[in-house]
């Protein structure tokens, strides 16, 4: 097994885990390569780049948070990789593991392959001949713009409404404890196969998220002169009036190994009610 790192450098206290780390898994001679988001001191690496350290490794190991995780998904779905990831920041709601756990342990269940793979939804976003990837959302919204947007919304090429919003939000159920979950979305166990069309502070009095199948594709028209388009907290491109968005599941999803027992329903009260 060759392991890769992705170390979010700006954690506080990341260099002390990632040595620990990779002490543990040179020690039983496993073949690591490593890619961070600044220098690090360790002298015994070489960082190569995102793309080339998830393409040589078997499983990518992140260091972070959530956001450190999402970084990386558009180069593991690419080279079809596992990811597992140690916590280093708040929530962490995407992670296997926290930074005081047992690193021994967990080095020793990844490599004795004691886990197991869960499968998630990855969204196929199209706009402007160009495609990009998402975990837990696509979002058309105002951007650095002071005002509203208005956004036609079609589901299956069939009109639905127009929203007039600081935005219109089309997550995955993994998503929908994210950016969805701070606009009034439902949660779903991410086993579900669906998807969330929520508005973010609509100017409205019915206003209500909308759940549909996963296999609906959804057409997201912008009707003012500007607004963006966003995708797991990236910029991805500013849309002229009349530019489309087309968002539906893609072919292929992200793969997370697991080694705790920790049900969905576990995690969700254990992380997110340290917020609440």
């Amino acid at each position: 097994m060759i392991i890769g790192f992705y170390v979010n450098t700006e954690k506080p206290n990341c260099e002390i885990t990632f040595d620990t780390l990779y002490s543990l898994f040179a020690g039983k001679g496993v073949e690591i390569f490593v890619s961070a988001t600044a220098e690090l001191k360790n002298p015994a690496i070489t960082l190569l780049s995102v793309d080339e350290m998830c393409q040589k490794a078997d499983v990518i190991v992140t260091l972070g948070g959530d956001g450190t995780i999402l970084r990386v998904v558009p180069f593991v779905t690419k080279y079809d990789k596992a990811i597992v990831g140690i916590n280093l920041g708040h929530v962490g709601f995407l992670t296997e593991f926290e930074k005081n756990n047992n690193l021994a342990d967990v080095v020793d269940k990844i490599l004795e392959k004691k886990y197991f793979t869960e499968e998630r939804t990855l969204l196929e976003i199209s706009v402007n001949n160009a495609t990009y990837f998402a975990l837990n959302e696509a979002v058309v919204g105002r951007g650095e713009l002071s005002k509203l947007v208005a956004v036609d919304v079609s589901i299956g090429k069939e009109y639905f409404d127009t929203y007039y919003a600081d935005g219109v939000i089309v997550a995955t159920a993994t998503g929908s404890t994210a950016y969805s979950l701070s606009a009034g979305g439902p949660i779903m166990a991410p086993n579900v196969d669906a998807l969330i069309v929520n508005g973010i502070c609509p100017h409205s009095i019915h206003h209500r998220a909308l759940v549909i199948s996963g296999d609906e594709e959804i057409e997201l028209s912008n009707k003012m002169s500007k607004a963006w388009l966003m995708a797991d907290g990236n910029n991805l491109a500013v849309l002229d009036k009349g530019t489309k968005v087309i968002i539906k599941k893609a072919q292929q999803s992200v793969r997370f190994l697991h080694v705790n027992s920790k049900s969905f329903f576990d995690r969700l009260n254990t992380k997110l009610n340290r917020r609440g």
